[in-house]
């Protein structure tokens, strides 16, 4: 199988496609899944694909400023180049903050479009990983362990508050890139990267469950 196609000009990865044919089939997926009613859905479905383009143009964010010299010299060489974890991360952050400032006003819609974040993220990544066991052979471990998560969201969508099931579902997530170590669509973040968003689902389960025994 070719790593990419050439399209006239153009060189087309082929992890590229398959992480659009992911996000796609994963945006699906959660539409037949979904709890909420029709209207909510599509919604939230609107925003979070709002979301995943602002990382994409935050990453490109990312590898601009940490590489600003040479962009000024050669920015076409700049945006050529794959970019590395450090603009992951900053695209991490300029997401975060500017999804709080466009759309994420309350703490209801904050647990509603982290559920949705992350069911799609994880379904997005299994296809991915599916696809890449199928052409590669590799990571079927991390598959499994994707496989099991993805039944404990379809299984627990109409039965937990979302919340309940972003969390564990964060927490399972990061607790399973500590211990396989795979990467995620290219970028490998740190292991104190993981070990954060662990920490945030679990502070994130202990106050809610401490907010419901308070009413």
């Amino acid at each position: 199988m070719p790593q990419a196609w050439l399209l006239g000009p153009f060189v087309i990865k082929v992890d590229l496609v398959l992480i659009i044919i992911g996000f796609v089939l994963a945006f699906l997926f959660f539409y037949w899944i979904s709890p909420y009613q029709k209207e909510k859905t599509k919604n939230l479905i609107d925003t979070v694909s709002n979301i995943f383009i602002t990382f994409v143009i935050s990453i490109w964010i990312g590898k601009i400023v940490l590489q600003f010299q040479t962009f000024l010299s050669d920015p076409v060489a700049i945006l050529a180049y794959p970019a590395n974890t450090n603009a992951f991360y900053l695209g991490v952050i300029i997401t975060i903050l500017f999804s709080k400032w466009r759309w994420i006003k309350t703490i209801d819609q904050y647990y509603d479009n982290l559920y949705v974040f992350s069911t799609v993220f994880l379904s997005a990544s299994f296809i991915y990983s599916f696809s890449d066991h199928i052409l590669y052979h590799e990571n079927w471990l991390y598959l499994i362990a994707l496989i099991t998560l993805l039944l404990f969201i379809i299984y627990s969508s109409d039965k937990k508050p979302p919340i309940i099931i972003a969390n564990i579902t964060l927490i399972g997530w990061g607790l399973l890139q500590i211990v396989i170590s795979t990467s995620i669509f290219q970028f490998t973040p740190h292991l104190i990267f993981y070990i954060f968003l662990v920490m945030i689902g679990v502070l994130q389960g202990y106050t809610y469950y401490r907010n419901r025994g308070s009413l």
